[in-house]
């Protein structure tokens, strides 16, 4: 996030459609929809990405975490259609979870946003004032009030970062939308890392995000476009040593080809330690420098052609029900079966 931008300006402070955008409503009739926190990120692609030498009618977004959140969120939202053609989501998206983020009703996020209003000390009739409020001061006051609801993570901005069924941006929950094959269709690449699903010890353990990764690309495979499903298993050699099965956030370093950041007493810190890691040095290989090639050729030739198959590389089959492939992201990279298994039934 750049400091010292207005709200308005900064899509990531709110998700799409945040309470806090949801409370400002209470206030003025609604924005079009360039203007949504949700919808900014991609209609701006959309209107610049030619003068950068990119295409608009071949746009990827991708995020890991509460980035596929705000990834499914546009997937589920009529506002973003034609604004995107492919979609990654890394380790994450708005499958409600015990202990996790509640997606939350109108009614709910117009009096978080009521409550945050007062925090900013902003008078809550005065629309352009309260879009000006720079957004370290809402992560701030988010904080706060996440703070005082029992919500606060980590650092995240529990009160704010929050999906919203708006009727509007959000006509309903993503799964609903997506059981109801009512999504953007267009081709899908779900990844998840194995430790998050079963183990027993980590960062975070999530294993209903299967379950709603299986059930988009159900949706996906019924509207006739690809659906590719990859599960993120590689670990560096100390850390595997240590019993560490890929924990959230492992995949990050790789796909962006920056192994460094592992070495970092911060990442041993926040994600490694708490997934069962004693040893700060990940004891990186030349596999882990295999995989992370792999993973940026293949992110990119999807982003390029809407299937990350690499010629000399691997074959990667879109998923369906009933061959229930995906593809083994460790080294060497293996296409296996019974992905939708992976989590044992209780």
């Amino acid at each position: 996030m750049v400091r010292g931008v207005t709200a308005p300006d900064t899509a990531g402070v709110l998700a799409p459609h945040s309470p806090v955008a949801s409370g400002l409503a209470r206030t003025a009739e609604r924005v079009s929809a360039p203007d949504t926190a949700g919808v900014l990120p991609p209609h701006r692609v959309q209107t610049n990405i030619a003068a950068f030498g990119g295409d608009p009618n071949n746009v990827t977004i991708f995020g890991e975490s509460g980035g596929a959140s705000k990834v499914d969120a546009l997937m589920a939202s009529p506002l973003a259609k034609g604004l995107f053609h492919r979609a990654i989501y890394e380790s994450g998206g708005n499958i409600e979870r015990p202990g996790g983020r509640r997606i939350l009703t109108l009614a709910e996020a117009e009096a978080l946003g009521e409550q945050l209003v007062v925090k900013l000390g902003v008078p809550a009739d005065d629309l352009a004032a309260l879009r000006a409020v720079p957004a370290d001061r809402i992560i701030e006051a988010g904080l706060a009030l996440a703070r005082e609801m029992n919500a606060a993570r980590r650092g995240y901005t529990g009160a704010v970062d929050t999906l919203v069924v708006d009727g509007w941006f959000m006509p309903d929950t993503p799964t609903n939308i997506f059981a109801q094959d009512k999504q953007n269709n267009v081709p899908i690449l779900l990844c998840a890392n194995i430790g998050e699903l079963i183990a027993e010890k980590s960062f975070l353990v999530a294993p209903e995000m299967l379950k709603g990764y299986v059930k988009r690309l159900e949706s996906t495979d019924r509207l006739g476009a690809n659906g590719y499903a990859a599960i993120f298993t590689q670990v560096p050699s100390n850390w595997k040593e240590d019993g560490v099965l890929a924990n959230h956030g492992l995949e990050v370093p790789y796909v962006f080809g920056a192994l460094d950041v592992l070495k970092t007493s911060v990442f041993f810190d926040i994600f490694e330690r708490p997934s069962g890691a004693v040893q700060q040095d990940p004891g990186l290989t030349e596999d882990d420098e295999k995989v992370a090639d792999a993973m940026m050729t293949m992110w990119v030739q999807f982003a390029k052609t809407g299937d990350p198959s690499v010629e000399g590389l691997i074959d990667w089959p879109t998923w369906d029900p009933e061959t229930d492939q995906y593809l083994d992201i460790g080294w060497p990279l293996q296409v296996k079966t019974g992905y939708s298994k992976i989590v044992p039934e209780e």
